[in-house]
């Protein structure tokens, strides 16, 4: 099936921090123009306002900044030590990479982690694991086992699959570690999988070598509705329905992509 899947694609072409707002910097110039200081008095009366005034403002100021400045940002990882490991969870799976990478960085993990809109049964997993891919990209391959996801279909079944990485304490190799995250509704998918793995559409239901009407029927029941097609020779924008599914992969939610051809 790796084999199937590789030819079809083949044939595919830091928060500035907290700060006064507008309305509190209007607040503030109102204050200190009330507050300014008077023309002398007489010498026989002493006025002591000013006196009175300073800490008000300053305590005005002080509740006006903390009210702005708001709560901390949310934390996108969450990272944790035990023992020889670093247990990464992604808290926010649609953060920008850049909190990653600093919350990675603060962590003195040389790692960089991106994120993948994928099928369920890639959610959670490391989504590059061709050998070949890795060398390319400049991604650590993990043969040796020591980077693993921590959870993946279908060990932890549909809902709730945490997302993350176990990455040992003296791990100095840097790169990119690419993990499938839920796609948003209609999102295209950034890693493929084929239309019969746990958790797909088709998973133990035999399809290859039926025609293509027969599995496009199949797949409508599971929600896919639309079609694209690749042969031997490339892709097609249209098949007939009495040709024959050899393969498949699902590029959105709501999509799959069928190789096919004329004959069994």
């Amino acid at each position: 099936m790796t084999t199937d899947i590789d030819r079809m694609v083949a044939d595919l072409a830091r928060d500035p921090g907290p700060g006064m707002t507008p309305g509190a910097r209007a607040l503030l110039d109102e204050i200190t123009a009330t507050a300014t200081p008077v023309a002398a008095p007489a010498p026989t009366r002493r006025l002591r306002l000013p006196r009175l005034v300073l800490p008000v403002v300053v305590a005005l100021v002080t509740a006006l900044v903390t009210f702005a400045g708001g709560p901390s940002p949310a934390q996108a990882l969450e990272i944790e030590r035990q023992g020889a490991f670093f247990t990464i969870t992604v808290i926010d799976a649609y953060a920008d990479p850049g909190q990653y990478q600093e919350q990675l960085s603060r962590a003195g993990i040389r790692l960089a982690i991106q994120l993948k809109a994928a099928p369920v049964s890639r959610v959670g997993q490391i989504v590059v694991p061709d050998a070949r891919i890795f060398r390319a990209t400049g991604v650590p391959s993990g043969a040796d086992g020591r980077i693993t996801a921590i959870a993946a279909w279908p060990d932890c079944g549909r809902a709730g699959c945490p997302i993350g990485l176990r990455v040992p304490v003296d791990y100095r190799g840097g790169g990119v570690i690419l993990l499938g995250r839920p796609a948003r509704p209609g999102e295209r998918y950034e890693t493929l999988a084929p239309i019969d793995d746990p958790g797909e559409p088709l998973f133990r239901m035999p399809y290859a070598r039926r025609s293509v009407s027969a599995v496009e029927a199949m797949l409508r029941e599971k929600g896919v509705v639309f079609f694209s097609y690749t042969t031997s020779q490339g892709p097609k924008p249209d098949v007939p329905g009495s040709w024959y599914v050899h393969a498949g992969v699902l590029t959105s939610s709501d999509t799959a992509l069928l190789r096919v051809s004329r004959a069994i």
